[in-house]
């Protein structure tokens, strides 16, 4: 059984303004982003633009591996949102 994370409204557009503001900063597209996580563009649309609902947990692992952060940032905004700093 997969698990899935449910994201409210707030809780999805914070997790889209963060993952828009990573994938800006490590030069990629949502294009390249849906692309290297092997999944249809409107999905990763979807998510930059705050639409609540259930998401895999393996597919945020993989937005997460795709933008070198840590799940844990995008998600909830704390901690360090770049790897490299472990």
């Amino acid at each position: 059984m997969k698990t899935r994370y449910y994201l409210n409204e707030e809780e999805a557009i914070s997790f889209g303004e963060r993952m828009k503001d990573v994938i800006k900063k490590k030069g990629k597209t949502q294009r390249s982003i849906s692309k290297d996580i092997g999944c249809c563009d409107a999905t990763v649309y979807r998510m930059c633009n705050g639409a609540p609902g259930g998401v895999d947990k393996d597919l945020l692992e993989k937005i997460s591996q795709a933008l070198e952060t840590r799940l844990d940032y995008l998600l909830t905004g704390k901690g360090e949102g770049d790897d490299s700093s472990k």
